[in-house]
């Protein structure tokens, strides 16, 4: 049975989120256990307890490893190798991706064998054939769904996958097929920490990015509304604009290093303020980039919408919250993921969606994520207005 959306309540082309789930590591690092890993490696020095220091004033309460405390990777004399990290990342981040994915899946209501594209997305992993063939399998998609694997794009990257897969979606519509996407990202940075640790041993230099990084998985279901089944959820949000902007001068602000033991993180002092700076000009081109919002001052007001900004640091919400002129309570969801893991790089917008899908206090959700080049990812969504009953 056929039962299509009522056409006055979906802006023509619209491409609507329709599942949402994320799957966190299971076991909670307190902030005191990375000062207990790291001294029993290593002697005190003046990097390691400036680098401690930051790591007990994050204001992170917890943060997700796929690690146990007793887990032998915390406890071996050895730096694991960068192949050994990549065992870890397919032992223990694609389980993760695969709940986040069919939780995701099954609040969307369809199957798996109509999902027609996949975007994944990792900024911890480079195997080829990539994580998204695994997954695949997995979660037994068709053998000739359409994949994508972004890399490369640091913290925005979960807003970029959504807008790879919303203009996928829309070409599918334009030739009228029905056509669902699976947007993916996992991340599992724990398997780098003690590589981590290991550069600040030698190099003498102190490393934020050691103190804000969890591991966890999430999901989007994306639809393009056509051929919608009964057993399919309407749309939670419909997906209006998509736009990266790429800010010059910036190269050197923040990236990930590759090195024999992994991945070498580097986050600079400067991004908040940068952050402060690049999301109100992007917010701006957003708005005017989006022909149904463009025309109208009231939409170019901060105020005026609800926020999902990747939680970064908490400097950077702070930046941002201000330049904006927002308040807390307006990012209150990106807040609570941040004290609720800290950093989980291409998840956290995912999560703070997840957060907010029940509050319709505003009709538009505005997106914000910096990553590394330094590249704005942002994104505006709009609410459907059928009564929410029928979304139950």
């Amino acid at each position: 049975m056929i039962e299509p959306l009522p056409t006055q309540e979906v802006p023509k082309q619209s491409v609507s989120v329709v599942g949402i789930a994320s799957r966190c590591a299971p076991y909670k690092r307190q902030p005191n256990e990375l000062e207990a890993i790291a001294h029993r490696h290593y002697s005190s020095t003046p990097a390691l307890e400036k680098t401690l220091e930051i790591n007990r004033k994050t204001r992170i309460d917890h943060r997700y490893s796929v690690f146990s405390p007793d887990h032998e990777y915390w406890h071996r004399p050895t730096i694991p190798s960068f192949s050994e990290c990549d065992s870890l990342f397919k032992e223990h981040g694609i389980p993760l991706a695969a709940e986040a994915s069919a939780k995701a899946m099954q609040d969307w209501g369809g199957a798996s064998n109509e999902i027609t594209h996949l975007v994944a997305v990792t900024c911890t992993n480079t195997a080829h054939p990539g994580f998204d063939s695994m997954l695949c399998r997995k979660l037994g998609l068709k053998p000739n769904v359409r994949r994508v694997l972004l890399h490369g794009i640091g913290c925005g990257c979960g807003i970029a996958a959504m807008r790879v897969a919303h203009e996928l979606l829309l070409g599918s519509m334009q030739q009228g097929v029905p056509a669902r996407a699976l947007v993916v990202g996992c991340e599992v940075p724990t398997v780098f920490a003690r590589s981590e640790l290991d550069i600040i041993d030698k190099s003498q230099e102190v490393n934020v990015a050691m103190c804000l990084f969890s591991d966890c998985a999430a999901a989007l279901v994306l639809s393009n509304g056509i051929g919608r089944k009964a057993s399919e959820r309407l749309p939670i949000w419909n997906i209006l604009n998509c736009e990266p902007t790429q800010f010059e001068g910036t190269e050197d602000i923040a990236y990930f290093d590759v090195h024999d033991k992994g991945y070498h993180a580097y986050i600079d002092k400067r991004i908040p303020e940068l952050a402060g700076k690049c999301i109100p000009e992007g917010f701006r081109s957003l708005i005017a980039s989006t022909p149904p919002l463009a025309l109208d001052e009231k939409n170019y007001v901060p105020s005026n919408h609800g926020w999902a900004i990747h939680p970064g640091g908490y400097a950077v919400l702070v930046a941002a919250q201000k330049t904006l002129g927002l308040t807390a309570d307006d990012l209150r969801a990106s807040y609570d993921a941040y004290h609720d893991g800290g950093n989980t790089i291409s998840t956290s917008i995912i999560r703070i969606l997840e957060k907010l899908r029940n509050d319709d206090q505003k009709d538009k959700l505005v997106l914000a994520a910096i990553g590394h080049g330094i590249t704005l990812e942002t994104a505006v969504l709009t609410r459907p207005s059928f009564p929410r009953c029928l979304n139950a």
